[in-house]
Order: C-alpha cells, then sequence, then structure tokens
C-alpha cells in the first residue's frame, strides 16, 4: 500500500507540471497539437496603439543619441548584399570596354601574350675574358703596373720587408751550418754505409772550399749579405717613403 501511495504521488507530480506547462504555452504555436517549439518574433508580438512622439520628443531623441555622430562615417552592415545604389556615369576606353566582355584568363594566362620590360636593361660590365689571348696579358701587366703606381708607398714597404726576410733567412742558414759543423764528434744518425760516405765527402769539400775562399779573402755568404742590406738602405731611402721632398741644392 506504502509503494502504491508513492507512485501515485509522483504520478500526480508529473501531471501537475505537465499541466503546468501547458497553461505557460498556451497560445504558442504548435501547443493545440502538443508539438511544441522555440517561441517566434512575431509570437510575442502584441498590436499596442502608440500616439506618434511629439517634436520636442524626438528632439530630446536625437540630442541623447550618442552614435548618431557616428553613423555616417561607418559602412552599413550587410551592404553587400544590398542592392546597388545609382552608379555615376564614366567614359571608359577601349581598353578596359575590351576588358569588361572577356574573362580574367585571356589576360592572366594568355601563353603567346609578349611579355617585355618598360624600361631598358643594363648590359653586363665586359671583362678581360672577351679579349684575345695577347691582350690578356697585357691586360694583367698593366694591372700589376698601375697598382703599384696607385700604391707606390704599400709597394716600397712590401719590397723592404721581402729584403728583411732574406737577411733573416740567410743568417738562419749560417747558423744552422755553424751548427752543424760544429757537431761532427756527435753521433750521427743511423744511415747506411754508402750514404755515410758520401754524406762525408760533402761535408769535407765544402769545408775545404770555405778555408780557401777565407784564405784569399772571399765569403760568399758575407757578400751576399751585405748586399741585402744595402738593397735594404736604398729601399728606405726612396722618394715615395721620404716626409717631405728633397730640398732643392
Amino acid at each position: 500500500a506504502m509503494f502504491h501511495s508513492s507512485v501515485s504521488d509522483l504520478l500526480d507530480t508529473l501531471r501537475a507540471g505537465t499541466q503546468a506547462r501547458r497553461i505557460a504555452d498556451r497560445g504558442r504555436y504548435g501547443a493545440a497539437s502538443g508539438d511544441l517549439s522555440l517561441p517566434r518574433a512575431h509570437e510575442s508580438f502584441k498590436p499596442v496603439f502608440k500616439p506618434p512622439p511629439s517634436r520636442q520628443e524626438v528632439k530630446e531623441s536625437l540630442a541623447n543619441d550618442p552614435v548618431r555622430n557616428y553613423r555616417n562615417a561607418i559602412d552599413p552592415n550587410g551592404k553587400e548584399f544590398s542592392a546597388s545604389g545609382r552608379l555615376r556615369p564614366t567614359a571608359l576606353d577601349p581598353w578596359a570596354l575590351g576588358r569588361l566582355v572577356a574573362p580574367p584568363r585571356t589576360a592572366e594566362k594568355a601563353a603567346s601574350q609578349i611579355r617585355y620590360r618598360a624600361q631598358a636593361e643594363t648590359l653586363p660590365e665586359p671583362d678581360a675574358g672577351m679579349c684575345v689571348d695577347i691582350h690578356q696579358k697585357w691586360l694583367a701587366r698593366h694591372e700589376l703596373r698601375r697598382d703599384r703606381e696607385m700604391f707606390p708607398i704599400y709597394h716600397a714597404k712590401e719590397r723592404i720587408e721581402e729584403a728583411e726576410r732574406q737577411v733573416e733567412d740567410l743568417k738562419q742558414k749560417k747558423a744552422l751550418a755553424r751548427d752543424i759543423m760544429s757537431r761532427s764528434h756527435m753521433d750521427l744518425p743511423e744511415l747506411p754505409e754508402r750514404s755515410v760516405k758520401s754524406l762525408k765527402k760533402v761535408v769535407r769539400t765544402i769545408a775545404i772550399a770555405r778555408q780557401l775562399n777565407k784564405a784569399i779573402g772571399i765569403d760568399q755568404l758575407q757578400r751576399e749579405e751585405d748586399r741585402l742590406k744595402a738593397r735594404i738602405a736604398r729601399l728606405r731611402d726612396a722618394e715615395v717613403l721620404r716626409v717631405r721632398p728633397p730640398t732643392p741644392e
């Protein structure tokens, strides 16, 4: 009995809710047939008489409208779908008239259309490879001479540094020869007997030639060193390296 009373109370609650929903949906579209749907705008419209506003009310409404002065400065929504207004007449040239009746692909993808630049392009710079071999060799010598004439100070210093390097190289060779001659008592590297004999013969020949040159006052290495030192002094005295021109006599 208790179970039946609970079920009956639940059914009564559901019936009461259904009846209340029917009362709320009274007059709505589909309420009579039971096929309810979302409310529509014309369903909630109720015709009510409203007198036209007075001139004073219109002035006050316009004065209180904050966006009244900005409505003409923006584009209306949906203007692309609205009817176009009155178009201004204009005179079209023959080119524009021809493009009106021709599809865009006629001008965009025409394979036979002539394409060119409105301005002339610059010609490539000529190089030495366009000349014959004899003239190319002359150009190479001319570039070297021209560079020396344009930068004489740089090339003068380069010649001085080259002569100084030769003097230092000569001094190192003399020191190395002196060191080798002074180490004759030391153990020689392990070489074949034939190579050792040839090496001793060369050392003996050099020593004899050096002693003979000293006896008659000839020293080739010293002569070469003196010649290089004189060349360095002459290069340092070049006119392009002088701070001021020479004083006339």
